[in-house]
């Protein structure tokens, strides 16, 4: 549960100063209830910090919602097969848990969370499943007893009117079933300016001509209201492309119980005006990264066919190791080739980068086998490499609605193309597009391929906790938070005491280089304080580990090239100068230079906490020592270790330190002694406008001879991207870049006239087509971070353009305004949305995006058809409110 969400339920509107602190110790206060009541007892319930909140874990067996769940998907198993009795039995045994409302005492205050609603309707449709199984055993007069009087409370579920309908009509009730209808149309007419399904006229139709049709049979089942066919992988892929290649994912069935995540809808049901391709499939278009391995075999290996199944599915384990130890996941393998995907079905930041660290790893352990140094001893020698290929390009993701673990269906010419550049791919030396290499040459050097598959080669490999390239501007726009942590700092050193400060906000919004400003003023200011930073990696093997070991590095000195012995040097003068000859030293010693260790020479799991406390134990000696700024820079990427080890580092005693912790706006709650919290959000124009403008003297653009960028042309881009990225410096300096490596693109029109900046304008429009890749990254991964229905209301959102009404939004998703208006909020809190106006006409606020490119990007993820049926929506909406205004403005000449 989102820290924000638990405080908007508890305060609304209002939340005092302190809400996050009176929020954390009552979580505090529940965990020692909980720990008290579970005596430490195995499966008893716990509550964790996690990202955006907390989690409550429980054994899933004994939470009755997830038992209602389980039964009503075996009822739903048994209608889709024909076992109308045994359907039955489950339906009604999952009904059969309910006693009164959810959370009823809740309600009673006034709290309506949309979970409760959605907990609420998976009921409705299991009802609805119930009376199906019912009416088709020829139970048609309980069906009448047990829902007729629902229909009226839900005038708008067609399936249980229809069904309710049916059971009349077999009752003798004809008129009776015929008003049922009536009062539907009319409730949905009034309501939402639309008459019933076709499925239900039909059946109006049949029972004005007493169709026998109607009548019970013992075979088969005419009248259905949702079907429960489940639908295959080929049915899923057939509404794909029919050209590129194809690849149907198996998704593992979850098995942890997620307490904050929508109950699985009905049969048949999909999010409002989401075309699918079957039933209940979500289509979307996405950007994903395509690994691709082959390994090259020793002349030697076994051909029998047993044999060499056996050799290649102890290759595959290492293949699927290291993929998912990168945040990916393998899709198929055909023969003893492997392909892996990055960024779907959910984007992550940089998943370009983890596809080409996981190709490295993978080359490192196959080379392992070939020189007969890996730990799998049966396959010891069988290669002598392997072959990798990664491509970056655009996909189509047909899955279902509900991830309910049912494959999901990736189409497209990337996989083609990532096959093309695997056949042209030595032994150990990953061979890349164009797209991935553009996308990632911060982090890698490449060389470019001279033969006729063309690609780009690896040569160099960078570091991964590398910080975002943004600062390579004056820092602008922050004065006011740079001020705030010069304050503590004076304080910490006057009072020789710590504190801790949470610095948030999104990606790119600038929290590194606020801090990277600051530690270079401290070291400018004051020689004598020590600056320590440690960064917590998305990825990659022990990230909190690999944090621990990169600040011990920074403090003594340790480079990755240093051999053991320069190593241990290093490593025992930094101890002695801190602790001198202590008995705890050869202690301390011994833990930090464990925590250098590479992985492959440690045996047992990695005990997270503990590696952080020896660098909290570290930095203590220091901070005791001299006055000290410790900078922990991605902190949510260090989980529950990295919330606890923080917390007790400002509580050590006698020392002298800031402590500064960067993090996401979702992982802030989890964070407790938090002295100051400093919110980063966007930038005002005018700092955006001067970051373009110093970078594009930097970069050279506005030189005397460039075709890029004269004084008005300048201007034109200033106003033109500001209006694009909204207040995120990271998103101006990327799209600046793009500019500088596509400016020699640009024609060079002749000066003067206004036709220059006209066709400038065009070429800019050109240029933001496609967005530099780590702004795509950034943005794809926020929007993949929403559930699926928050995300399809957020494309609602982005088919209106630039002014967004909460009438319009309901319209095109066919949602309650109410609901509706709570998702713009929630959109509004994140930063998606800014409310602009309040439109007295309408007595609604206006909404508009913070940033062209997140409303650009986000509808650009919806499939062709999904995007025809959101803008006739839409159109149909503005020809309403156009004829509304129209007959209001002759009624006001009338009187």
């Amino acid at each position: 549960m989102a820290t924000s969400k638990l405080v908007n339920a508890l305060w609304a509107d209002d939340p005092p100063a302190t809400a996050r602190k009176i929020l954390q110790n009552a979580v505090a206060g529940l965990r020692g209830v909980l720990g008290a009541s579970g005596k430490g007892g195995a499966g008893m319930p716990a509550l964790l910090t996690r990202s955006p909140g907390y989690l409550l874990a429980v054994d899933s067996k004994k939470v009755d919602l997830t038992q209602f769940r389980e039964l009503a998907e075996q009822g739903r198993d048994h209608l889709t097969d024909g076992r109308w009795t045994e359907a039955a039995r489950d339906l009604r045994a999952a009904l059969a848990l309910w006693r009164g409302p959810v959370l009823a005492d809740l309600q009673e205050h006034g709290v309506a969370w949309p979970e409760l609603s959605v907990v609420r309707k998976s009921r409705l449709a299991v009802l609805e499943d119930l009376a199906e199984a019912q009416l088709a055993t020829g139970l048609h007069h309980e069906v009448v007893n047990q829902f007729e009087s629902l229909t009226e409370a839900e005038p708008l579920r067609e399936r249980l009117c229809g069904q309710v309908m049916l059971a009349l009509y077999r009752c003798g009730r004809q008129a009776d079933a015929l008003s049922v209808y009536r009062r539907t149309r009319q409730v949905l007419v009034e309501t939402l300016g639309l008459d019933p399904s076709r499925e239900l006229q039909k059946l109006e139709r049949a029972i004005l001509d007493q169709d026998p049709a109607l009548d019970l049979r013992e075979r088969g089942w005419p009248w259905h209201f949702g079907p429960h066919s489940r639908t295959s992988a080929d049915q899923m892929g057939a509404a794909g492309r029919d050209n590129g290649a194809q690849i149907t994912v198996d998704v593992p069935v979850a098995t942890a119980a997620i307490i904050d995540e929508p109950d699985p809808p009905a049969a048949g049901w999909r999010p409002a005006n989401q075309p699918a391709t079957g039933d209940g499939i979500h289509v979307e278009r996405k950007w994903a990264t395509i690994l691709q391995v082959q390994p090259s075999w020793n002349t030697a290996v076994a051909t029998d066919p047993e044999d060499f199944d056996q050799t290649v599915e102890e290759l595959a384990t290492i293949v699927r190791e290291e993929v998912e130890q990168w945040g990916g996941q393998v899709a198929k393998h055909f023969g003893s080739v492997w392909l892996a995907l990055f960024g779907v079905p959910d984007t992550l930041e940089r998943d370009g980068e983890r596809a080409i660290r996981a190709a490295l790893a993978i080359c490192g352990r196959f080379a392992a086998l070939a020189e007969g140094s890996s730990d799998r001893a049966r396959v010891a020698g069988t290669t002598v490499g392997a072959s990798v290929a990664v491509a970056t390009g655009e996909v189509l993701v047909s899955r279902p609605s509900m991830d309910d673990g049912h494959p999901y269906r990736v189409i497209g010419a990337v996989i083609d193309d990532c096959l093309r550049l695997l056949s042209a791919s030595a032994p150990g030396k990953p061979r890349v597009c164009d797209k991935t290499r553009n996308a990632n040459k911060s982090a890698f050097e490449f060389t470019k391929c001279d033969d006729a598959i063309g690609g780009w080669e690896l040569s160099t490999v960078g570091g991964m906790n590398r910080a975002d390239n943004d600062d390579t501007t004056t820092l602008l726009g922050r004065h006011q938070e740079l001020s705030e942590l010069w304050l503590r700092f004076d304080e910490v050193r006057r009072l020789g005491s710590s504190a801790l400060v949470s610095i948030v906000g999104e990606a790119g919004t600038g929290k590194s280089r606020l801090v990277s400003e600051f530690s270079r003023a401290v070291r400018e200011r004051h020689p004598d304080a020590r600056i320590l930073v440690s960064r917590f990696s998305p990825f990659g093997r022990d990230p909190v580990r690999a944090a621990a070991a990169g600040l011990l590095r920074s403090v003594a000195g340790i480079s990755d090239s240093d051999p053991t012995a320069v190593v241990d040097r290093k490593l025992t003068a930094a101890v002695h100068e801190l602790v001198g000859h202590e008995p705890t030293a050869a202690t301390l010693r011994g833990e930090l230079r464990d925590l250098l260790i590479p992985r492959r020479e440690v045996t047992g799991p990695v005990d997270e906490l503990a590696a952080l406390r020896v660098c909290a134990r570290l930095i203590s000696a220091i901070a005791a020592r001299t006055p000290t700024v410790a900078i922990f820079e991605d902190t949510h990427h260090g989980g529950d270790a990295a919330v606890a080890v923080l917390g007790e580092l400002v509580r050590s005693p006698a020392i002298t330190a800031l402590v500064l912790a960067t993090m996401r706006p979702a992982s802030s709650g989890g964070l407790e002694d938090v002295d100051l919290e400093l919110e980063i959000g966007p930038l005002s124009g005018e700092s955006i406008l001067g970051i373009i403008e110093e970078l594009s003297y930097k970069y050279g653009l506005c030189e005397p001879g460039e075709p890029s960028l004269t004084e008005g042309r300048l201007a034109t881009f200033q106003r033109a991207l500001l209006n694009r990225i909204g207040g995120n410096p990271l998103f101006a300096v990327e799209y600046v870049r793009m500019l500088r490596d596509k400016a020699e693109g640009f024609p060079s029109p002749p000066t003067g006239g206004a036709g220059q900046i006209e066709a400038f304008e065009q070429d800019l429009s050109d240029l933001f087509l496609e967005p530099p890749p780590s702004v795509q990254s950034v943005i794809a991964a926020r929007l993949d971070a929403m559930s699926l229905t928050e995300k399809s209301v957020l494309q609602d959102a982005a088919v209106l353009g630039e002014s967004i009404c909460p009438a319009g939004v309901a319209a095109v998703s066919g949602r309650d305004l109410h609901e509706v208006m709570r998702y713009l909020e929630l959109f509004e809190e994140r930063e998606f949305l800014r409310r602009e106006v309040h439109d007295s006409r309408a007595g609604e606020p206006v909404f508009a995006f913070h940033s062209v490119v997140v409303r650009d990007l986000a509808f650009s993820q919806l499939s062709r058809a999904a995007r025809a049926e959101r803008q006739r929506q839409a159109q149909k909406w503005l020809r309403d409110q156009a004829g509304r205004m129209v007959a209001g403005s002759r009624a006001s000449e009338r009187s």
